[in-house]
């Protein structure tokens, strides 16, 4: 038997193009809590952003990492297929016996196309954490049976074979994560959703899980994913309490698909907060219709306020309700209306994010979502507006179903997806396209210059120019005014002139300081 103190595991974060524009490059959560977990077990994880080496030679950092190490695990999300594949290819070349695991997003959804590639030797489906510390244990053992582990994929006599996804399990059991797996000194002081100003911020998982089935999210097509599981709040409230004893950190990042569903959870986590003195501001994923059903209310809102909240963060997508109904939402313009009112009166800053390019989205969907947009900001003037983002078609979701009925393709094995992303994502110099697909991978946009116009120019146009000059929000006050001309004007030409413009001038100072 190996002795597990004896052995590293190498933990991979693959990368993507679109990660060159990354600073600072915050850690993958899910490897870090992986890492964390097998820690605890003894085993020694070493944590290997490649993100770190787009324009540089990975090999040359990481091929020292590997000497005696039991097995390298890589987390693959479709976009990033070709850098597993590329630091698959190197690991067997130099450490063929080596075993290689992928997990994440993209051998979950297509397991078996996976694992039938030979750089590939386990996959973990879903929720790694339970099931990759078993694998490790099976690894380090004389026997390594592979049969019970859940949801584990592997090789045996020259035939593929996937264990069933049985279990969910109690998160409780999870420890805190282990920061200085990371290089947390490089990513700990930046700045917040709502200011740019440092400060130093962490995060927090308090739950996993999302029981809500939008049409575009992968979360959907994954079991482990659509059961809501939560933390007890007093072991959260510790962590927090330990990170800024550790730390000294004065801002928290809730890292949940979504934070809170019930009124319950919301008081009792406000309340221990406060109870036990601690002061720290925060920021949460929420949802508009929880201001309609009775999960949010003034005793929550006031609650959310006295324990620190500032920021409340809503996937909106569109204010077309036909495109709402299409991505099964389940929210209504008027909710995200009253979202917006009731954040102004008790002063927290509502985040909103928007989508366009969406298969059958019309222009007159499209001016719904401005007409929403402006809406927002007129109920309250210091929300934010995210997007909208170009569309980005994610294999396995109900809605990838109805891009592929376009034209959108989808591999058919698993070194087939580089030419397929390189073709929808990496082409494009133009910054709405980068990192996502291109128009020309989006088949059903009609009319590409008035999505490209209503991504660049909506946001800025919902604003008040004159609220923004007199904040000295100079720049946006001026991009604003412009927008709003564009629309009233219907003038889409020469679109991102003023991007361009703007960063000659800041060049320019840049060189004349």
């Amino acid at each position: 038997m190996i002795s597990k103190k004896d052995k590293k595991v190498i933990l991979i974060n693959t990368s993507m193009p679109s990660d060159v524009d990354l600073n600072p490059l915050t850690p993958h959560l899910g490897l870090l809590a992986l890492g964390t977990y097998i820690k605890n077990s003894n085993f020694q994880p070493i944590l290997f952003d490649s993100r770190k080496y787009i324009t540089s030679d990975f090999w040359q950092e990481l091929k020292p990492l590997l000497d005696d190490a039991l097995c390298v695990c890589l987390s693959v999300m479709t976009a990033q297929v070709n850098s597993g594949i590329e630091i698959s290819k190197k690991i067997r070349e130099s450490f063929p016996n080596i075993p290689i695991i992928w997990g994440g997003f993209h051998p979950s959804l297509f397991p078996e196309q996976t694992l039938k590639d030979s750089l590939v030797d386990f996959v973990i489906q879903g929720e790694g954490d339970w099931s990759f510390l078993d694998l490790l244990n099976e690894l380090s053992s004389d026997l390594k049976n592979f049969e019970k582990i859940d949801g584990l994929g592997y090789k045996k006599d020259g035939k593929i074979i996937f264990n069933p996804q049985e279990k969910f399990h109690d998160i409780n059991e999870l420890p805190n994560w282990d920061w200085s797996l990371t290089d947390v000194d490089s990513f700990l002081e930046i700045g917040t959703w709502s200011d740019p100003t440092k400060i130093k911020q962490l995060s927090i998982q308090t739950s996993r899980g999302c029981p809500f089935m939008c049409t575009f999210c992968i979360n959907t097509t994954l079991k482990c994913y659509r059961k809501w599981r939560t933390r007890d709040v007093d072991k959260v409230v510790d962590e927090i309490e330990h990170l800024i004893k550790e730390y000294n950190i004065e801002w928290i990042n809730f890292r949940d698909e979504i934070f809170f569903l019930t009124k319950e959870r919301i008081i009792n986590f406000c309340n221990e907060i406060i109870k036990r003195g601690i002061k720290v501001r925060w920021w949460c994923n929420s949802r508009v219709n929880f201001f309609t059903c009775g999960v949010i209310d003034d005793e929550v809102m006031s609650k959310l306020k006295e324990s620190g909240c500032v920021n409340l963060s809503f996937g909106v997508e569109s204010g077309s309700p036909r495109i709402l109904q299409l991505l099964r939402k389940g929210i209504t313009p008027n909710q995200v209306i009253k979202s917006a009112q009731v954040c102004n009166k008790y002063g927290i800053k509502p985040i909103y994010s928007f989508i366009a390019g969406l298969p059958s989205e019309t222009k007159e969907d499209l001016m719904l979502t401005y007409k929403l947009m402006k809406d927002i900001i007129n109920n309250c003037p210091s929300a934010m507006l995210l997007g909208p983002h170009l569309y980005r078609p994610y294999p396995g979701c109900e809605l990838y179903e109805i891009a592929k009925k376009f034209g959108v393709p989808e591999a058919k094995e698993l070194r087939e997806w580089p030419r397929i992303t390189d073709e929808s994502f990496n082409e494009s110099s133009d910054p709405i396209e980068k990192g996502a697909h291109t128009f020309d991978g989006l088949p059903w946009v009609y009319d590409q210059n008035f999505v490209k116009a209503f991504i660049t120019y909506a946001r800025y146009a919902s604003y008040n120019p004159l609220i923004l000059f007199r904040t000295k929000r100079y720049f946006m006050g001026i991009q604003s005014a412009i927008a709003k001309l564009r629309f009233s004007t219907n003038f889409f030409r020469f679109i991102g002139i003023e991007r361009k413009i703007k960063d000659s001038f800041r060049n320019m100072l840049h060189y004349l300081n």
